[in-house]
């Protein structure tokens, strides 16, 4: 968590998917992938 706040917001948020991405198909669960990307909707959208 730390090595986000030292990047860039798009980066941090990147790299929040790749790490949902890695979780979906590990679990097979692509609705976990689809549940992070809503998350960066909204924080996107608060902007």
């Amino acid at each position: 968590m730390e090595a986000l706040g030292s990047r860039g917001r798009e980066d941090a948020l990147e790299m929040f998917l790749a790490s949902c991405r890695t979780v979906a198909e590990s679990r097979n669960n692509p609705e976990f992938l689809r549940l992070g990307h809503e998350a960066v909707k909204a924080v996107s959208s608060k902007n």
